[in-house]
């Protein structure tokens, strides 16, 4: 078998992915276009790096060879699908259907063995979770990423303005087990924000164990008193954990200290972490402060998860901002944007989770990848190029 047509399969037959976007209510009398052709046309913005709509319809959809894709009937036509029809459809497109094809891809996320993985080289590989805010274009939400392999973002809900996101968080934690069933994560992760008591015990009471990261001793009455702990010198070693190393991935210097404690009821460990990055001279030197329910995690767990809680940052916020502008779209309807934005994770983990199948044969990757340089975008726009005539028809 051919390499293009190995990838073609991996979409429409593996993931079936084609076939899940023409699973969608077209609330439409007498549609010209077809609703998953205008499905794809979203899904495909961030892997052409479209940063608008119109520049989809100049650059794009109006392109011969962009066309052709779709099929002879769309081949002839003026173009695949026009700005205006984006918008008007994005605005009427049911989002509990957008919803559940972002998190159709979870049944492959769990086949790949994505959804597991170690903090620690030979660590316990486990099941974790993200959860944090944004705003993009003056439109706040919440989303729940899946850190694996693959960082997949299975869950964005929008919330009515800054300070809601706890109670948007609320209400994910609390519907996770059900909807997510075993891929439910063992472990989230916050930032600051979400440390309350009421975070602490939704996640418990739902099985789940919690990690929450902070920059500020004085932010909690439990970090003041590891602080005055840790300052105690010799008066409280025999309560203390102490280690240090160094970084080799990223040029760091460390050290740690750790205590037990316990939060609304419920028995804690809070860590002290200070790193030193020699070559940063902008930040070099830099505290943070960390507790978290899961009493089994080791130090060096505890350290990386804290890093860990800046991927869905990195790699879900600013790369959908990077691939297709989501920080500067201008949808005044909240609606309209947030199934916007699903479409966009659905298809960036899509072809994340290609690319994980296709590293499964050393020989076949190596040849796809030709000596090019990975990066997400110029992988994902060769798997794209890859795409015989007809795939999407």
């Amino acid at each position: 078998m051919s390499k293009t047509k190995s990838i073609a399969g991996i979409f429409t037959k593996r993931l079936a992915f084609l076939t899940k976007a023409g699973c969608f209510t077209d609330i439409r009398w007498e549609p010209q276009i077809p609703l998953k052709n205008i499905i794809l046309s979203f899904c495909l913005m961030p892997i052409l790096k479209a940063h608008s709509m119109l520049e989809f319809d100049q650059k794009w959809s109006r392109d011969i060879l962009f066309k052709k894709l779709f099929g002879k009937n769309v081949e002839n036509r003026k173009m695949v699908s026009s700005d205006s029809t984006l918008q008007r459809v994005a605005r009427w497109i049911d989002q509990k259907e957008t919803a559940r094809f972002l998190e159709s891809l979870l049944s492959e996320y769990r086949k790949l063995d994505a959804w597991k993985c170690p903090l620690v080289g030979k660590g316990l590989s486990r099941k974790i979770g993200i959860i944090d805010g944004s705003v993009m274009n003056k439109h706040h939400l919440v989303a729940l990423a899946l850190y694996g392999k693959v960082i997949y973002p299975v869950r964005l809900v929008s919330c009515s303005g800054r300070g809601m996101e706890l109670t948007e968080a609320k209400k994910l934690i609390q519907a996770l087990v059900e909807d997510l069933g075993p891929s439910c994560p063992e472990l989230l992760l916050f930032d600051g924000l979400y440390f309350t008591s009421t975070t602490f015990e939704s996640a418990l009471a739902n099985g789940m164990h919690i990690l929450v990261k902070c920059g500020d001793p004085e932010f909690r009455t439990v970090f003041k008193d590891a602080k005055f702990l840790f300052d105690a010198g010799q008066l409280a070693e025999n309560s203390i954990t102490r280690k240090s190393g160094y970084d080799e991935n990223r040029l760091c210097s460390w050290k740690m200290e750790k205590t037990s404690d316990t939060f609304a009821g419920h028995p804690v460990l809070v860590v002290h972490l200070v790193e030193d990055y020699a070559k940063d001279k902008k930040n070099p030197h830099r505290e943070s402060w960390i507790i978290t329910s899961d009493l089994a995690l080791s130090l060096g767990e505890i350290r990386e998860a804290a890093h860990a809680r800046w991927s869905i940052e990195n790699d879900v916020f600013k790369k959908l901002s990077g691939l297709a502008a989501t920080k500067h779209f201008h949808f005044k309807d909240p609606r309209a944007f947030m199934s916007m934005l699903m479409l966009f994770c659905a298809a960036v983990t899509a072809f994340e989770l290609a690319l994980q199948i296709l590293a499964q044969d050393q020989e076949f990757y190596k040849a796809f990848l030709d000596g090019m340089k990975v990066t997400v975008s110029g992988v994902d726009y060769r798997m794209f190029r890859s795409f015989q005539v007809g795939i999407f028809r």
